[in-house]
């Protein structure tokens, strides 16, 4: 979110609210973090409360003024400088990186043996299935090592930003078997429709990109080296706070 204040600086304690200092702000659009480069994230992604942009101004002010619509919702803003704050900036940084690597380096098919590999990180012995061109299924796995006791996990992969629309998800769950489970995976996201649709079916999961990149961290040291190498990761310790559910 970006916007102009609007207000006084006002002290507002009350314990149904987070935050007793504040200032009114006229919020003015809402971006995607993906829309911006990641020298830029790492320098909005400050510890400090407020801070100033430098090295980046112009391309936050070029990406503000071609934002299309604006908002007249008027809401206070404040923070503190917390140890929170830090932890949540360096997990939605962390998310960021990851997220744009796979967009950058795993365009296309070259997803497809990532996704398998990721399975096999969870456990799975998948496969990709373009060198058998298996039309509309691109990756399989399955827990034993015959593959054929179920269920059979048959995958769909989607390298597209692009929400996916329900026509699309029915395509691919036409291929799956009753026995079968149907996953489809994007680094995208789904459309209403979609997912609607997806709720009917018990054996249909749909995977959107921000699922996707939360799985890459979980199973992250199970993956294969280079996939690792692509993306880069270093484990480090901060403070234990709760941040999006983790």
């Amino acid at each position: 979110m970006w916007g102009e204040i609007t207000g006084p600086y006002v002290y507002e304690p009350d314990e149904s609210r987070e935050y007793a200092h504040r200032r009114s702000v006229q919020w003015l659009g809402k971006l995607s973090r993906d829309t911006f480069s990641q020298g830029s994230l790492y320098e909005l992604g400050s510890a400090l409360t407020l801070f100033e942009i430098k090295s980046f101004a112009d391309e936050f002010v070029r990406k503000f003024e071609a934002t299309a619509g604006r908002s007249e919702t008027t809401q206070p803003a404040g923070g503190d400088d917390t140890g929170e704050t830090v932890v949540r900036d360096i997990a939605e940084t962390t998310r960021d990186f990851i997220s744009k690597k796979m967009k950058a380096d795993l365009k296309g098919y070259p997803l497809e043996p990532f996704v398998a590999d990721l399975f096999r990180a969870m456990g799975y012995r998948a496969h990709a299935t373009r060198a058998v061109k298996d039309d509309g299924i691109d990756v399989i796995a399955h827990r034993d090592e015959l593959g054929i006791e179920p269920p059979i996990l048959k995958i769909q992969v989607k390298a597209q930003e692009s929400n996916i629309g329900a026509d699309p998800v029915k395509a691919f769950f036409a291929m799956v078997h009753d026995r079968d489970v149907g996953i489809f995976v994007t680094t995208g996201n789904y459309s209403s429709a979609a997912c609607e649709f997806a709720r009917t079916k018990a054996n249909l999961k749909l995977v959107n990109g921000v699922e996707l990149v939360a799985l890459v961290q979980k199973y992250y040291d199970q993956l294969d080296l280079k996939y690792r190498q692509m993306i880069p990761l270093r484990r480090v310790l901060v403070p234990a706070f709760e941040i999006d559910g983790e």
